[in-house]
């Protein structure tokens, strides 16, 4: 094991390497825009990630958006090869190694348009969850984005335990020195003690369905996932209360599919859903109705909202881009009440006017007309469905 500078967190191998778009200020911006709010513009934007782990994301970030970044990520071996991408990209990224208690003790940090944790806020501590809030009550500016994604119930109810037992079993039992085996023993002690048949195994039948499909995952992973000695899964309302001390108000989802409830929720679950007023109440309740297990939350510190007319405008002005080959883009969207097809006669020209020029992004059309570069007027509309239960199209 790793000496005591880890408090409990698993610093044995390194993370996973990965992009996380929801931490980019500019998609962050979107989604605030989709739901009518306002967030911080501009080039002289800071903005800040809380547990970068490889450092991919906010080395791509610092590189291709003006403003500055300053991250950190408890492990040094992580801080090691964020840095090698920063200087090998060239940009002026700040890219440290401090705790959290560290990072709010600095004196030379700016005040930030954005701050951003994607799933750290589970495997930390709970005074960690306090450390959190106060640097963004510290720092954040008003007006500024908070982005946290977690672990969530109820999704999470039912094979919570599993994560106890490799916990327990890491702990307590006597297990192989290398990461990877010492994941491969707690998964195979589960796996024998669900065998065995026992009573919480008969009230929960998808629990080995559950555990299969972890088995089957990277192993450094779920050595991160599963074997820190904090692992603090919360209803959103938990998250909301512990991130009031620092003026957050909670906007939106990350997730814009999401927000479109015709894929992700029944006609009964709307209509019980449409007589609750207060939006917190009625964003927990939402959690029941589609199994909520990992929650992606943007926050604002002061939101707010924009006209009609300000969104209209500002959508218009966004720029889109293809990120894949036109033809290989699927007419399909899949949201937590199933699977939905979009409508061929307009999603086809859609994805046509965004391949011409090369890719080069685009803006919707202003003024009722169609600009050289625009995506065509009649592509405008967000979905809902029509007779035949088709869609017309959602921003993606």
């Amino acid at each position: 094991m790793s000496g005591d500078w880890n408090e409990g967190y698993f610093t044995d191998v390194g993370y996973t390497y990965g992009y996380y778009r929801e931490i980019n200020p500019v998609f962050q911006r979107f989604c605030l825009l989709l739901r009518g709010y306002a967030a911080p513009e501009g080039g002289t934007a800071n903005h800040c990630e809380m547990g970068f782990g490889q450092g991919v994301s906010v080395n791509i970030h610092a590189a291709a958006n003006p403003g500055h970044f300053v991250a950190t990520d408890f492990n040094p071996s992580h801080a090691a090869h964020a840095n090698k991408l920063a200087a090998a990209a060239g940009t002026d990224a700040r890219l440290y190694d401090d705790s959290f208690e560290q990072l709010l003790n600095r004196t030379d940090l700016p005040q930030f348009d954005s701050i951003s944790l994607h799933g750290i806020w589970t495997w930390v501590s709970l005074e960690n969850h306090k450390n959190i809030a106060e640097f963004a009550r510290c720092h954040l500016k008003p007006g500024g984005v908070f982005y946290n994604s977690y672990n969530c119930f109820p999704g999470w109810s039912p094979a919570y335990p599993l994560r106890q037992l490799f916990a327990l079993h890491d702990r307590f039992a006597s297990v192989p020195n290398g990461a990877s085996e010492r994941v491969d023993a707690a998964l195979k002690f589960s796996e024998a003690l669900l065998a065995a048949n026992p009573n919480y195994s008969k009230a929960v039948p998808q629990l080995g369905e559950k555990l299969k499909s972890i088995m089957g995952q990277n192993r450094n992973y779920l050595a991160h996932e599963y074997l820190n000695r904090e692992w603090n899964c919360m209803y959103f309302t938990d998250v909301v209360d512990a991130l009031t001390h620092a003026k957050l108000d909670y906007v939106t989802t990350a997730v814009p599919l999401d927000a479109v409830d015709a894929v992700n929720i029944a006609a009964e679950g709307l209509d019980f859903l449409n007589t609750i007023d207060h939006p917190i109440l009625r964003e927990q309740a939402r959690d029941y109705f589609v199994n909520q297990q990992f929650r992606k939350d943007l926050y604002v510190r002061g939101a707010v909202r924009l006209t009609p007319i300000e969104q209209r405008e500002r959508l218009l002005n966004t720029r889109f881009a293809l990120t894949q080959p036109a033809e290989s883009v699927p007419l399909k969207v899949a949201g937590a009440a199933g699977e939905a097809t979009l409508q061929e006669a307009v999603y086809k020209p859609l994805i046509a006017a965004l391949a011409v020029k090369d890719y080069a992004p685009k803006t919707l059309p202003a003024n009722g007309g169609c600009t050289r570069y625009a995506i065509p007027c009649h592509a405008t509309s967000f979905g809902r469905p029509g007779r035949d239960g088709k869609y017309g199209t959602m921003p993606a």
